[in-house]
């Protein structure tokens, strides 16, 4: 996100007053000079106070011209993401995705699944957990028992319900989650079989579950102090996909079919 983007999505910029408009003007046209100037030098190039250019930065959501003028610096350095960036990147995402399922053999995850007493779904962050209730409506709608889990909490006081007879799905990204380790080690320890679903297979949760679906997330660089924006396109189509493998094995049951070896590769 860069100057014009934040002044564009900040609702306090719709309401300054006619001498802000002005400052801001000059500041948007003229971010390399904000980015080596002092507040005293700003002010002075834009025939105003130091008070009314940080009352200005405070508007749009900084702490002062210290941090505004860090934002803007950071901005100028960071890699500018074009439209067509972004669709290479999600093209990128959901072939290499398509890619890893096609070279899989998921019959284990598949069969885990298919013969479990109950399904229990964890994810790590909030846009996993979008993914993880979607999955466990589709689960339900094919007569799988399956439940979300909302927290860690909740996660650590059911391993005492979980049987070898049941499976566990952690959905995440880096599946470096800090804070379940303890929870992996006593599902191994019970004997529960763990899915992992996750864009990395390194980490502690991956290597400790009983197999592991990958999928592809690109990294898209901001200047958010919270990191790059990572996407999740990938992990929803691993989530489908799976879905429509247990439809057309239910499908094949119904009509007598027998597969003794689950198949994997898409067609």
């Amino acid at each position: 996100m860069d100057l014009a983007d934040l002044v564009s999505t900040t609702p306090a910029a719709r309401d300054l007053s006619d001498t802000e408009r002005t400052i801001l003007s000059f500041l948007l046209n003229n971010e390399h000079l904000v980015a080596e100037s002092t507040v005293t030098a700003l002010a002075q190039a834009t025939f105003s106070s130091t008070a009314s250019i940080i009352r200005l930065t405070q508007k749009l959501g900084f702490s002062g011209y210290a941090e505004f003028k860090y934002f803007v610096k950071s901005s100028l350095q960071a890699p500018k993401v074009t439209d067509t960036d972004i669709m290479a990147d999600m093209r990128h995402d959901v072939l290499a995705t398509l890619d890893r399922l096609d070279d899989m053999d998921l019959a284990q995850p598949l069969t885990l699944l298919r013969r479990a007493t109950v399904i229990y779904l964890y994810a790590t962050g909030y846009a996993q957990r979008l993914a993880a209730k979607d999955f466990a409506k589709g689960l339900m709608s094919r007569r799988r028992f399956a439940v979300l889990l909302p927290s860690a909490i909740e996660f650590e006081s059911g391993l005492g319900a979980m049987s070898p007879n049941d499976v566990v799905v952690i959905l995440t990204l880096s599946g470096t989650t800090p804070g379940l380790e303890s929870i992996v080690t006593k599902l191994h320890q019970r004997g529960v079989p763990t899915v992992c679903i996750t864009a990395r297979t390194d980490g502690y949760i991956a290597q400790a579950a009983t197999c592991c679906i990958p999928y592809q997330s690109t990294p898209v660089p901001t200047t958010n102090p919270q990191g790059a924006y990572r996407s999740l396109v990938g992990l929803n189509l691993v989530t489908d996909y799976v879905l429509r493998r247990l439809v057309a094995l239910q499908q094949e049951d119904a009509e007598g079919i027998s597969h003794p070896a689950v198949q994997s590769p898409l067609t």
